[in-house]
């Protein structure tokens, strides 16, 4: 057998589902509309931690450690002073460099204003 095949085996077996059993494959036509708000939700939810992931390239302890008063809308820059462990547990940063100001794009910058108005 191939390593490539035994390792998509593995990763199956590891992730606790068999090939062709993946939660995504589990939706059904007959389910209608209905069976993806679960997908709306979430994406109107993580979006804006997406986006900012992906423009910025934080990762995912300094997005976790991302308080609102980091971010300034109008200067268009996040403070980065903290990262925040799975667990929720806020750490400082590990080196001098990782506590930095980050310039955002004018988009990013009005999605988080508008997700942050609350």
């Amino acid at each position: 057998m191939a390593t490539a095949q035994r390792l998509r085996e593995a990763s199956a077996e590891v992730m606790g589902w068999v090939a062709g059993d993946e939660p995504w494959r589990r939706h059904h036509q007959a389910d209608g509309p209905r069976g993806w708000e679960h997908v709306q939700r979430a994406w109107l939810s993580y979006h804006p931690m997406t986006a900012t992931a992906f423009l910025t390239g934080l990762r995912q302890s300094k997005l976790r450690g991302l308080y609102k008063y980091d971010l300034d809308a109008e200067g268009r820059t996040i403070q980065v002073r903290r990262s925040a462990d799975k667990l929720g547990r806020l750490n400082p940063p590990k080196s001098p460099a990782s506590r930095r100001t980050i310039e955002i794009p004018p988009a990013l910058s009005d999605l988080l204003r508008e997700y942050l108005k609350d």
